[in-house]
């Protein structure tokens, strides 16, 4: 799935969900793309971290809502290939935030998330770790979650 962030003339954000890049570069340069609020074509790609492949991937996950959102921080299992330095500042960046405002859970981020979810506990965001198999059983029962990896020069 390759996904977009697009906005409009008019400053209207929305995402465009296409199977392959060569789609949205069709759709991009056929004029097909429009805004589903105002519908001008008058439309331009964004920057977006979601554009972003890298060999290892995340099981896909809802997105965190506002009442309890949680990420699980990890290192990859094997090393993947080297980002360039502007995207690992940014999520440098992106973690430096989500450490100064969520609890640190460290190993029971998948219980503690799980329990948030259901509502056994105080909602709250939260940052820690999780195996591969604890985001697919976090996936499976729909509780929100972003994995978020740590970029080779935040990693000692």
């Amino acid at each position: 799935m390759f996904v977009v962030d697009l906005v409009c003339e008019a400053g209207h954000l929305f995402e465009g969900w296409y199977d392959h890049s060569v789609d949205f570069a069709a759709a991009r340069d056929g004029g097909e793309l429009s805004c589903p609020t105002c519908g001008t074509h008058a439309v331009q790609q964004r920057p977006s971290f979601k554009g972003i492949v890298t060999r290892e991937r995340a099981p896909s996950a809802p997105r965190p809502t506002a009442t309890a959102p949680t990420t699980t921080t990890e290192p990859p299992s094997e090393p993947a290939p080297a980002l360039p330095l502007p995207v690992q500042q940014a999520l440098s960046a992106l973690l430096r935030v989500v450490r100064a405002h969520a609890e640190d859970v460290g190993d029971s981020f998948a219980e503690t998330a799980r329990a948030i979810h259901r509502g056994q506990q105080e909602a709250r965001p939260i940052h820690g770790q999780a195996t591969p198999d604890e985001h697919a059983a976090l996936a499976d029962e729909g509780v929100p979650f972003v994995v978020i990896p740590i970029p080779a020069i935040d990693q000692n």
